[in-house]
């Protein structure tokens, strides 16, 4: 269970003066737009001065039923909803995150709600996630942030060489990889329709990126290539989940379980 300020200040007061842990806990406050309450932000000085360290365990040795903290990458974001149970409205919002040993579900609530609404969350920012409560969810684990948790984005004692998302150089893409690239479009050609074998109508596009490092052509499906439409000549994007193929040269492909966006 969280500590109060107070039990989180005798656990520093041999570091910290009184004073000067108030006014820490006021200064951020306001960095966090008092998004965090004062027991939280004490909870969080105290864990940081090496008092109040809490055990960090990895997406792979999550257990039901246990309260957990972790530090992960945040890979999807749901849209939030509004709810109303007992007479009370809320708001809650789910969020795919993973860390290097595996992906699971967050979910977070009402005032937490407001730091993915406002933009400070978003896809590949790292939080660490202090006291969560883990249940398992349809033969996966998920991660509810309550009244006893804390989600900090872009904590500043997050593991030393800690990866949001892992992305391959162009020049580094052979076949039969599953990739992660970023790139300036410098040729764009489509969307355009064909008949597939079974009758079926499908939608393709192709684009031509660089990243610096080399070039490649992006071949993209249905849906991801009715999103090309959006884009111009000189944006930079971020393709993630493509697969590749050999086709006179390497081929990043997108289909429907990838994501192409602007960056």
């Amino acid at each position: 269970m969280r500590k109060t300020k107070t039990e989180s200040y005798e656990l520093v007061k041999d570091l910290i003066s009184h004073e000067n842990f108030e006014k820490e806990i006021k200064k951020r406050a306001d960095d966090y737009n008092q998004l965090l309450d004062e027991d939280a932000i004490a909870f969080l000085i105290a864990d940081e001065m090496g008092r109040n360290v809490e055990h960090v365990s990895t997406i792979r040795e999550l257990r039901d039923a246990e309260e957990a903290t972790v530090y992960v990458a945040v890979t999807k974001i749901f849209e939030p909803r509004v709810f109303e149970k007992n007479g009370r409205k809320g708001k809650v919002v789910n969020l795919e995150i993973k860390d290097e040993t595996g992906e699971c579900r967050l979910v977070l609530w009402d005032k937490d709600v407001e730091v993915v609404e406002n933009g400070t969350i978003k896809e590949n920012t790292v939080l660490k996630v202090v006291n969560g409560w883990v249940k398992k969810n349809e033969n996966r684990f998920e991660i509810n942030v309550g009244k006893w948790g804390i989600v900090v984005p872009e904590p500043g004692d997050r593991p030393k060489g800690f990866i949001k998302v892992n992305l391959t150089n162009l020049s580094d893409v052979k076949p039969g990889m599953n990739v992660n690239v970023i790139g300036a479009i410098i040729s764009k050609n489509g969307p355009r329709s064909f008949i597939r074998k079974n009758g079926s109508t499908g939608f393709v596009s192709t684009i031509m990126i660089n990243d610096g490092t080399g070039s490649s052509r992006v071949v993209l499906w249905d849906e991801r290539a009715k999103e090309t439409v959006k884009f111009e000549i000189g944006d930079n994007i971020e393709i993630r989940d493509g697969y590749t193929k050999q086709n006179n040269g390497v081929e990043v492909h997108v289909g429907s379980s990838g994501k192409i966006k602007k960056r």
